[in-house]
């Protein structure tokens, strides 16, 4: 009954707005320009002297793919180069993981759900209207028939292979998981991989006027792998990152050389990623390649910094039988009497939905109607997940989130909103490379709200739980650098749709995984945003 009258709701409030679309999407456009701004403030918001997590040290390569131009005469220009040398387009690149497969069959072809994944995916692609330049795809059975199906939706798109994008162990992990291929096998396919990513990825050529949009079919460790090293982050950090069947991962690489992760993991199957195979780390032995195939190109080193098990303070110990008080970590920092011998290793899973806000007015901070649209159609994409979530929704106090998690609250009444002053918009620090403009910083009050709420279930928890927290686009960036340890001040590296959806787990082991980032499939390419 409660399914029907959520349904009805929900029917009824895309009715009543369905007839405004048009102008919805003109005015859309005309706020476009707001996304590059990275510390948006609507809202009296906090302020304050920036005591986050200091950064690692490791500043933004901006040669990274020694393509920077060169000095010349100063006359030439304010960059001190000649304007027909400097790179004036960007390069979109979306990389698409293969469809499900028959990992024990011969062939290892796609199977039926792999078959559907790959139209789901095409059919996103088109509607996307973009006009792409290549579809380029690794020679493995299952990501070319994952190509053939996709071009069907994209039929003037040029389709090619290359060898080098082939799946395979680009590095040793950081931290271990039990994924731990041979030593001989992480140097054959790294060198390869590595040589892949230099190969193509850099920024646009300087003749290119126009913004390319290129299509890379390929596997879940070289797409992880090409967004470590073309993020900058340690390349060991890959299997930090989860990746479904026939995802999108979207990176715009820019003319001056920044590069952008539009989305992570993007699931083209609305609806249907609770059952999409995630496949992490494993491959068929059609993954070896021939002694032709093997390139002397060494990966880069792995950083100096290692994983920290113990990030949330939350790693079990053995306790001495003479200690009786410990804190109890699932409270507010009560203490109380327990048992030594009855503490135990956490054993769920923790999954926390990262929902940014929808699109809303600048003028008083309320969301628009396109905001309200994709609100109700976020709620609907969770509702469809089939997870049974955590009673209680976190929000910020501020309106444009208060009013999306109400929306959600409306297609699933059951949720009973907090809200929590910490989490609201600002400047977590910061950011490298910088944007140009001068900033606040509100760390010290986002670092307090990160600490607090982002750590492993506690032991006494026997279900995996999910979790949704209805916040701001630089909060989430934030939070997703320090949970997986990278460098805080990487956070503008990242861009988030409006009501798009962050996922990530939390082990019981300590080790986060990143499922998704940004993910707006379930939005059409007229309600996509970042205002």
């Amino acid at each position: 009954m409660t399914t029907q009258i959520s349904s009805r709701i929900f029917i009824n409030s895309l009715a009543a707005l369905g007839s405004t679309i048009t102008v919805i999407a003109y005015k859309i456009n005309k706020d476009r320009c707001y996304a590059h701004n990275p510390c948006p403030h609507t809202q009296a918001e906090h302020t304050c002297q920036d005591t986050s997590v200091p950064s690692t040290g490791i500043k933004w390569i901006n040669n990274w793919d020694e393509r920077e131009p060169k000095p010349r005469d100063p006359a030439s220009g304010p960059c001190g180069c000649n304007r027909e040398e400097r790179p004036s387009a960007k390069r979109n690149i979306f990389l698409i993981r293969h469809g499900d497969y028959d990992m024990f069959g011969r062939l290892a072809n796609l199977n039926p759900q792999g078959i559907v994944q790959s139209e789901f995916t095409g059919e996103r692609l088109s509607d996307l209207g973009h006009k792409y330049d290549i579809i380029l795809h690794s020679t493995m059975r299952r990501a070319m028939e994952t190509a053939d199906i996709i071009r069907k939706y994209i039929p003037q798109t040029m389709m090619t292979s290359s060898p080098l994008l082939r799946e395979g162990a680009p590095i040793k992990s950081e931290p271990l998981t039990s994924y731990r291929p041979p030593s001989e096998q992480i140097k054959c396919d790294g060198e390869r991989i590595e040589k892949a990513f230099r190969v193509h990825f850099h920024r646009a050529d300087a003749w290119k006027k126009e913004d390319t949009f290129e299509i890379m079919i390929c596997h879940a460790n070289v797409i992880r792998y090409f967004v470590c090293r073309a993020m900058q982050f340690p390349p060991e950090a890959w299997l930090r990152f989860g990746l479904c069947n026939c995802s999108i991962t979207w990176l715009i690489i820019h003319p001056n050389g920044r590069v952008e992760l539009k989305s992570l993991g993007d699931s083209a199957a609305v609806g249907c990623i609770s059952t999409i195979v995630t496949n992490n780390g494993r491959f068929s032995v059609e993954a070896e390649i021939s002694d032709e195939e093997k390139y002397p190109f060494p990966a880069p080193p792995k950083s100096s910094t290692p994983w920290d098990h113990n990030w949330d303070n939350r790693e079990p110990r053995p306790f001495a039988a003479s200690e009786i008080l410990v804190k109890d970590m699932g409270s507010s920092g009560d203490y109380c009497e327990i048992d030594p011998k009855t503490i135990k290793a956490p054993i769920a899973k923790r999954n926390i939905f990262l929902i940014r806000h929808g699109h809303y007015k600048r003028s008083n901070g309320q969301l628009s109607e396109a905001g309200k649209m994709q609100a109700l159609l976020t709620a609907e994409r969770l509702n469809k997940l089939g997870y049974w979530y955590n009673t209680t929704v976190f929000t910020s106090t501020m309106i444009r989130a208060k009013q999306t998690t109400q929306l959600i609250q409306m297609v699933i009444p059951r949720l009973k909103i907090k809200e929590i002053d910490k989490i609201s918009e600002g400047c977590p620090c910061l950011p490298d490379p910088l944007p140009g403009h001068k900033i606040e910083s509100d760390g010290e009050r986002i670092e307090k709200a990160f600490t607090k709420y982002f750590h492993r279930a506690d032991h006494r928890q026997t279900k995996d739980s999910y979790e949704l927290v209805v916040i701001h686009g630089n909060v989430i960036r934030y939070f997703v650098c320090r949970a997986l340890q990278f460098t805080p001040d990487a956070w503008t590296r990242f861009t988030l749709n409006n009501c798009s959806i962050t996922w990530l787990v939390i082990h019981p082991n300590g080790r986060v995984e990143l499922k998704a980032m940004g993910d707006a499939e379930h939005l059409p390419p007229e309600l996509i945003t970042t205002a």
